[in-house]
């Protein structure tokens, strides 16, 4: 992460020239994720991070007599996520015909609308490039995880005080079946759940972050959380 972002302060980036029409505005890149320990790695999975767009188009910096806001979902179109037809992708502007300067981006618009171009490329690894790591849920209490979810606004559970640790969330359910040792199956039937790297650190392919090389440091993090899991689980019962 830290070679990308210096290439992109020096680096002639087509997103980051001055007088954007902000219909394509973001950049991002790809992270390898670590599920709450270095040897619960998800398999063909990847966030995308760190992801930038330049100041021009983003909400209360760039020139909103320009780029005209389109409508939204709640407070009379202001707020929330974009209708469709007004951007909720780069080419989803069907209700603003004509339009060649698009609406600026609200915080909301960073997580959830489409109009970004994707600047992660290794040759060994072909689509599963990476130029950085996402470490998850590195939690050293099971309460402090619960409030987490109990509160995120990203993805919150109001059931999560409550709820078998795996139940809370697939990410969490990972997680969980790593350090116990227990095998990955479908998350809440879901077609396509997320599945660990078999193997672990070790066979991970491509740059493998250097902290995690001391072997000492992973089998400790992954008696830790074990024990952590273990406590939890007496206490709300096991996801299954």
């Amino acid at each position: 992460s830290r070679d990308f972002l210096l290439a992109a302060m020096t680096c002639d980036i087509p997103e980051f020239r001055l007088r954007q029409d902000c219909r394509m505005p973001k950049v991002i890149t790809r992270t390898m994720i670590f599920q709450s320990s270095p040897e619960c790695v998800v398999d063909k999975t990847f966030w995308h991070h760190p992801d930038m767009i330049i100041g021009e188009c983003v909400d209360m910096i760039g020139d909103s007599n320009i780029h005209k806001p389109g409508q939204r979902q709640h407070k009379n179109g202001t707020l929330g996520y974009r209708v469709k037809g007004y951007g909720t992708n780069e080419n989803d502007y069907a209700m603003m015909p004509n339009t060649i300067m698009f609406p600026l981006w609200k915080p909301v618009d960073f997580r959830s609308t489409g109009g970004i171009r994707i600047m992660a490329e290794d040759k060994a690894l072909g689509e599963y490039g990476y130029t950085g790591y996402h470490f998850h849920n590195f939690f050293d209490s099971t309460e402090v995880l619960r409030g987490k979810y109990a509160t995120s606004y990203g993805h919150a559970n109001p059931h999560a005080s409550r709820q078998p640790l795996g139940e809370i969330q697939e990410d969490l359910n990972i997680a969980i079946n790593c350090v116990t040792e227990r095998p990955d199956v479908p998350y809440k039937d879901k077609l396509r759940s997320k599945k660990r790297v078999v193997g672990g650190f070790g066979a991970i392919a491509g740059l493998r972050p250097l902290l995690f090389e001391h072997s000492e440091y992973r089998i400790a993090r992954q008696q830790e959380l074990r024990e952590l899991v273990l406590e939890d689980e007496s206490k709300f019962g096991q996801f299954t």
